[in-house]
Order: C-alpha cells, then structure tokens, then sequence
C-alpha cells in the first residue's frame, strides 16, 4: 500500500514491488537461520550437561579411590610401629654388650698411643740436636769462604770507586788546565796529582777498615747465633716432651670421665627409649593424619578448578560461535545492502515513456551524490557487536529532486548473547 500511496510509474513500481519481495525472502531466511541457532545452542547446552555428568562421576571416581589408598597406607604405618617396637628391643640387648667392649678398646687403644708418642718424641729430640750439631759443624767449615767471597765483592767495588775517581780527576783535571795559565799547568798538575793519591789512600784504608770489621762480626755473629739456636732447641724439644706428657695425663683423665658419662647416659637412653618410641609413633600417626587431610583437601580444591575451567571453556565456546554466527550476518547485510543501493538507484533514475541511457563517467560524477556510513564495533569486553550503515543517495534530473524510500535505510543491531554459567 505505501508504494500505491507514493505513486510512482510502473517500472519503478515493479522494481520497487521485486525489491520488498527479495526483504521478505531475507526476513524468511533469518528466522530460519535464527531456528536453526536456536537448535544448535540448545544441542550444545545438553552436550555440555553430559560432559559435565561424566566429569562429576570421575570425581566420585577418584576421591574413591583416594580414600582407599589411604586405607592402605595407614594399615602399613601400623606394621612399621609394630617393628619399631621390636627394633627398640633388640637395640637395648646389643648397646650392652657394645658399651663394654667398646670401652676395653678405647683404654688399650689410648696406652698404645701414648707410648707410641713417648717414643716417636724421643726420637725427633735426638735427630733435632744431631741435626743442628751438624749443622753448626757445616757453617763453620763454610764461613771462611763465605768471608772470602764477602771480601772478594768489597775489593771488587773499591776497584771501581777507584776507576769511578780516576775519571772524575782527569775531567777535573783538564777543567782546571783551561782556566789557569799554561806556565802554572806543571805546578797544578802535581797538586792535583797529590790530591787524588791521598784520596785513592783514604779509600783504600776505609775498604780494609770495613773487610776486617765484617770479618770479626761475622765470626762472632756465627759463634752467637750457634749457641742461641741450640739453646732454643734443647728449650723447645723439652717443653715440648713436657708439653706431651700433660696432654696425655689430660687425655687419659677425659678418657675416664667420659666411659662414666656415657655409661651413666646410656643407662638414661635405655630408660627413655620406649618413651622416645612411643612418642614416635604419636608423631607419625599425628603426621598421617594430617597428610590425609591435606590430600583430600588439595583433591577437593582440584576438582572445584577442573569444574571451573570446564565452565570458563564451555562459556568460551559458546562465545566463539556467537561471534562466527554474528560475523556471518553482517557479511550477508552488506551484501544485501549493496543489492538495494543498486535497485533504489536504478528505481529512482528512470523517468517514465523514456528510454533508459547509460550515463556517462561525467553524467555518473555530476547528478550522482552518495554518502555511505558503515561502523562496526567489536567489543569483546562488553559481548556487544553493533552495525550501523546509513545510505542516502540524491539525483538531480530537471532540477527536481526525488528521494529514496524509508525502507532503503538500513540499520541493524546485534548483540551477541552473554551465556552464563553451566
């Protein structure tokens, strides 16, 4: 009735009339594709009720078995209590037998290692003073060419002071030879000549002087040092021996003490073993029980995060195919739209008892004015997508302008659907 009402020519009727069709045939084709979403969203609800069924039977399973195990493992903790106990016994009859033989050993042992250190002591004094003596004996017989060795470096450096003197001379000489006249050359050269050799003279006594001093304070340094060192000696090897003999009196007194003390703790073990037994076994059953809580627990909490994930998975699935379905609407819309922009153009374009004529490039750019808005807005977070296109399109044919019917102008809405939790 609306195309009746506009009054349009009978070709721009029937096209339009073609065009309203092909929207019915549309509408028919999405409540059918709206039925068959609504089958499939249904088919996988029940899918996912099944799954989660058969997920709550594992659980049952599992804690099932659980609890067994446990069963298990606190009869064998029994079994090892019951072998505790024997073990306690056994121990008390073999500590005995063990305590008296071990104390014969230690004593035996200690004597034996005294006198091995007495006598090894001894020996190390003897071969020290018999080493040193030889020792002594060898610097002795050394100590001359040592001082000869000595002397031989200190005549050697006199002998270079001298040749270091004699150059320092001959350029003092020459020096001086230039600044004095040349008939008092003869009378300098002997002055000069005089003075280097008391210097030389001074040198070489001062040489002789420090040979000889070296020679006495070496033989006396010698003679000192041998005797402090043999004196130091002999004090060091007898307060080591002294050393030696009070450490073993001391180690024999502790020996003795700690038999009586370890006998005395001893007698105290075996009267707390059973207790301490006892006190064990407490512990361990104490321990088990709180193992088995804590299993249980923890298998508790694994099944609540299994069946979370399987939530949080179905809930992903379902948003993944409402957002495939919705991609697929809004192709077949812009497709669709673009069918009605080119039927509408067409419609609006054609005047009556005229033949129809392919504008040109020109014609199409100057009577052709369009605008088309598309936005798409994904948003994830919100679980909304909306598209909106507007199209509106203008001619200009006689200076009269004709507008596009309401139902060109498209907008579409989808919002994707928000599933809760299963």
């Amino acid at each position: 009735m609306e195309l009746k009402s506009q009054g349009l020519p009978k070709n721009a009727y029937e096209v339009a009339l073609k065009a309203a069709k092909v929207r019915l045939n549309e509408i028919k084709q999405h409540v059918e594709r709206k039925f068959a979403d609504e089958q499939s969203f249904i088919l996988q609800r029940e899918l996912k009720e099944l799954n989660k069924q058969q997920l709550l039977r594992f659980h049952n399973l599992e804690t099932q078995l659980t609890n067994n195990e446990l069963n298990i493992r606190a009869r064998q903790l029994d079994t090892l209590h019951a072998l505790l106990n024997k073990h306690h016994e056994i121990i008390k009859s073999l500590e005995f037998s063990h305590f008296n033989l071990l104390e014969q050993m230690k004593r035996r042992h200690l004597e034996a290692q005294h006198e091995a250190e007495l006598s090894s002591q001894r020996d190390y004094n003897k071969r020290a003073l018999e080493e040193k003596t030889k020792e002594h004996a060898m610097q002795s017989k050394q100590q001359p060419r040592e001082l000869k060795a000595k002397e031989a470096i200190i005549r050697k450096q006199f002998r270079l002071a001298v040749k270091i003197q004699s150059r320092q001379f001959k350029a003092y000489q020459a020096h001086m030879l230039q600044l004095v006249p040349k008939e008092e050359h003869k009378e300098l050269h002997i002055r000069l000549k005089e003075e280097q050799n008391r210097k030389i003279a001074a040198l070489a006594d001062q040489y002789e002087l420090t040979i000889e001093k070296m020679v006495t304070e070496q033989t006396v340094k010698l003679d000192s040092q041998q005797e402090d060192d043999l004196r130091l000696l002999t004090e060091k090897l007898n307060k080591e021996l002294s050393l030696l003999t009070d450490y073993q009196e001391r180690q024999k007194a502790s020996l003795y003490v700690q038999i009586e003390r370890e006998r005395v703790q001893l007698q105290d073990r075996l009267n707390l073993r059973l207790a301490v037994v006892q006190q064990k076994i407490n512990d361990d059953k104490s321990f088990f029980d709180r193992t088995c809580e804590k299993r249980l627990s923890q298998l508790q909490k694994k099944q609540i995060a299994e069946l979370e994930l399987f939530s949080a998975a179905n809930n992903t699935e379902g948003e993944n195919a409402s957002t495939t379905t919705a991609r697929l609407s809004i192709e077949r819309s812009m497709s669709s739209n673009i069918n009605k922009e080119n039927s509408s153009s067409s419609c609006n374009t054609s005047q009556p008892g005229t033949p129809k004529k392919s504008p040109s490039n020109e014609e199409k750019n100057k009577n052709f004015v369009g605008s088309s808005n598309v936005v798409v807005n994904l948003n994830g977070a919100n679980g909304n997508i909306i598209i909106n296109k507007e199209v509106s399109c203008s001619t200009s044919s006689n200076n009269k302008n004709a507008s596009i019917p309401t139902e060109d102008n498209l907008n579409v809405e989808l919002r994707r659907c928000t599933f809760t939790n299963l």
